[in-house]
């Protein structure tokens, strides 16, 4: 994940200097090289190298991608296409493919691990095409107008929606990672993985549902207010955990409100912070880049706050450790809303909530 990380980065670095498609195509690059050496190879340090080059490609591909959605213009003729609108296809997209990964993933879990590398293979070769086809775009697009030009509330909910999105990424990544462990004291080692699945499924379809929500109605943007409301579910999911892990209650249908919930908040914070990033006047790809990397970070140290909360708690309160986890998203939950209280006002005194440059 640090690799993520620090790959994102420096794609966005280049992105904005040598064109958004050139940085993404040579991001695949790097992942189809990583794809041959790991089906060539049986050294266990070449694998790793391997590893790194796959996941270090494809976050060099996301800010290459992301600035060429923001900065893609209509046919001849046709309306402008505003940008939220642009950016809910792009998280459609990737949350699209997402859900096809998994259940590849699925199907060819009892194959040999280099049908695996075969299907990566095809996939960054189709990815990369594509991009071959914008090789020839300038680096720098045109300067933004309409919906991407300046507004002085941008740099406060910039802020506070990176900082939101590395926390609800924190809590996602926390029940991806424990959940089904967490269970275990409580339903059987089978049970526990399929409840887990039905609670991840229900958090991954709600923030798809959130994105498609965000791109047909633009009623949210520079609205924080609103948005905080909408993103109630990122703190009412966790406390609703909690409340269940303290009843001794584990019905699927239940934590797969849990789901639902967390993952409608974390559609929210995860629009928004890509939203206000591309809304960048200059650097787009770079500001994408790291509203990315906000996300790794929350991916990286999320679940080390729930490790830590469900030590606490088993170790020095006596409670289960599905109550920790509960504990520790609830603790993140908190932050970001603390985070939206303090940065609000501050964006609303820039003027959030005008018709100024909205």
């Amino acid at each position: 994940m640090v690799c993520y990380v620090a790959s994102t980065i420096t794609g966005g670095w280049l992105a904005d200097r040598w064109g958004r498609a050139r940085s993404a195509a040579t991001g695949n690059a790097l992942s189809l090289v990583g794809c041959a050496l790991a089906l060539s190879t049986t050294d266990p340090d070449t694998a790793m190298l391997a590893t790194w080059l796959v996941v270090g490609g494809a976050a060099m591909f996301f800010p290459g991608c992301a600035g060429l959605f923001s900065d893609a213009e209509a046919a001849a003729g046709a309306k402008p296409m505003a940008l939220h609108v642009k950016l809910s296809g792009y998280n459609l997209g990737w949350s699209s493919g997402a859900f096809v990964g998994f259940g590849v993933a699925l199907l060819i879990a009892a194959r040999p691990l280099q049908v695996g590398y075969i299907v990566m293979t095809a996939a960054f070769l189709l990815a990369g095409s594509q991009m071959l086809r914008f090789w020839s775009l300038p680096p720098l697009p045109p300067a933004p107008v309409g919906d991407r030009s300046a507004h002085p509330a941008i740099p406060w909910l910039v802020v506070m929606y990176r900082l939101n999105v590395a926390l609800g990424a924190g809590i996602g990544m926390s029940l991806i990672g424990m959940l089904d462990q967490v269970l275990r004291e409580h339903v059987s080692g089978e049970a526990a993985v399929t409840v887990s699945r039905i609670v991840l499924s229900s958090y991954a379809a709600s923030y798809l549902v959130m994105f498609v929500v965000l791109g047909r109605w633009s009623g949210w943007i520079l609205r924080p207010w609103r948005m905080l409301v909408l993103q109630s579910g990122l703190i009412v999911g966790p406390l609703l955990l909690l409340w269940l892990a303290t009843s001794q209650r584990h019905e699927p249908a239940l934590l797969a409100i849990v789901g639902s919930l967390t993952g409608l908040g974390f559609g929210v914070a995860f629009t928004a912070s890509l939203y206000y990033s591309l809304r960048s006047p200059d650097r787009a790809s770079r500001a994408a880049s790291l509203h990315e990397a906000s996300v790794g970070c929350g991916n990286i140290v999320g679940p080390l706050i729930g490790s830590v909360a469900i030590w606490l708690c088993t170790a020095h309160l006596g409670a289960d450790r599905l109550t920790g986890l509960a504990a520790g998203c609830c603790l993140m939950a908190a932050l970001a809303l603390v985070v939206q209280l303090l940065l609000i006002p501050r964006a609303v005194g820039a003027g959030a909530g005008r018709p100024y440059g909205a």
